[in-house]
């Protein structure tokens, strides 16, 4: 069976996302010197003997020479990982054959995405940490931009704790952290009973922040959660942050959990959030968003597409009074979080706005964001995305099933200049 590495990296590699979808790249790297190649297989080799390691995380393509001389040494205990965040790049090596070192099911594989986030998600649940890896940059000669990225992915690689998560425990209630439900919604949205049939039950509340003068005929829909929906009606004026504050003001819980109209947890996420709540020292967190595409069997992948994390479950109280704040009108943005961040990886919300709404319809849901955004912002809707079945990811939480990734420090960017923020919707 094909290595999960491969299935990503080749449906990402055949893609440039863009007015041209289907793109060959651009031209092939420089060949490296194949004396250069030795000297560097020979030090990582030695280095690799010494130790405990038994992956290799190589970060940078380039030719693809380096990877070709070092895959051909391993030992058969150990296995080579090439990390590149350039797609196009590794499209110009394969013209040279400058990947004919990577088989399907092989011990050295090619790991590509334009998405720091996702080659380092994949790397994790695929059980590749600082613990059991050997991590060298490339000799090759790089891009300085992508080495730029290159040297924050490493950073990104060294910074996550993997905490057991706590058994799933009883829904929300008198002896356990208070969990409002809450969200910013739009009277034209689809689906709004689908909306709040998946409210998770074990909330203390659900809050709903309509995009109007008065409480609209649409929240009838709320009739469908199985918490008691609070409605409230504040005109947007094209400032999200503002309605999202909104939101937060009128919230009365110690954490929240926030969704937008054409967001679903699956029942995994639903099932873990009261224990999240329970788990010290954490903040904040963040949860891979899995946006359905061209069906509900399938899932768009790359440049930032998947895992496209998303920051959905935080206290709503700093232990020093303070509160959050959602910042900038468009993709706004969690500021003053107070607390460690951590990724849960094997629960996904599902993104069904391919599903609910045709391409003209979320053409226009971008012209407005556009607007809002006064120029600082150009979004546009491809025809077509590369995807990989959704099998295919709830496979890799099996890995993991029951751990968090939790980054040292505060605040909600555990890693810049990596923004949790890539997708594009």
């Amino acid at each position: 069976m094909p290595h999960p590495f491969f299935i990503y990296t080749e449906t990402v590699r055949a893609f440039a996302l863009g007015p041209n979808s289907r793109a060959g790249g651009p031209d092939a790297p420089p060949v490296f010197p194949a004396r250069n190649a030795e000297r560097f297989r020979d030090r990582v080799l030695r280095a690799l003997a010494s130790g405990a390691a038994r992956h290799v995380v190589l970060f940078g393509l380039g030719s693809g020479r380096a990877a070709w001389e070092l895959s051909r040494a391993l030992p058969p205990e150990a296995s080579l990982t090439v990390v590149c965040l350039d797609p196009a790049l590794a499209r110009g090596a394969a013209r040279t054959r400058g990947l004919s070192w990577i088989e399907p099911d092989g011990r050295a594989q090619l790991l590509c995405d334009a998405s720091p986030w996702a080659v380092w998600l994949l790397a994790r649940q695929a059980g590749i940490k600082p613990g059991n890896s050997m991590a060298v940059f490339s000799p090759e000669p790089l891009d300085p931009r992508e080495k730029t990225r290159l040297v924050a992915l490493k950073r990104l690689f060294a910074g996550a704790t993997e905490v057991r998560l706590p058994p799933a425990g009883p829904e929300s209630g008198p002896g356990g952290p208070r969990i409002s439900f809450a969200a910013v919604l739009s009277p034209e949205e689809p689906d709004l009973e689908g909306f709040f049939a998946a409210v998770p039950p074990g909330m203390s509340e659900a809050v709903a922040v309509w995009d109007a003068t008065d409480v609209p005929h649409a929240a009838r829909a709320g009739a469908a959660s199985p918490v008691p929906v609070r409605h409230l009606a504040r005109p947007l004026g094209r400032d999200f942050a503002a309605q999202r504050n909104a939101m937060l003001g009128a919230c009365g819980g110690d954490w929240v959990f926030f969704l937008d109209a054409d967001e679903r947890p699956e029942p995994g996420l639903t099932a873990m959030l009261s224990g999240l709540a329970a788990m010290p020292g954490i903040g904040a967190f963040a949860f891979p968003r899995l946006t359905l595409y061209p069906d509900e069997g399938h899932a768009k992948v790359g440049y930032g597409l998947w895992p496209d994390l998303q920051t959905r479950l935080f206290r709503r109280r700093n232990p020093d009074g303070t509160g959050p704040r959602f910042e900038r009108p468009v993709h706004e943005r969690l500021a003053g979080l107070a607390g460690k961040l951590a990724v849960v990886p094997s629960a996904p919300i599902l993104h069904v706005s391919r599903l609910l709404k045709d391409r003209e319809t979320l053409a226009a849901k971008l012209r407005g964001f556009d607007a809002a955004a006064a120029g600082g912002v150009s979004h546009r809707v491809n025809r077509e995305y590369p995807f990989l079945p959704r099998a295919f990811f709830s496979g890799l939480s099996v890995r993991e099933p029951s751990s968090v990734l939790v980054f040292p420090g505060g605040g909600a960017n555990p890693a810049a200049p990596v923004d949790l923020r890539e997708g594009t919707g």
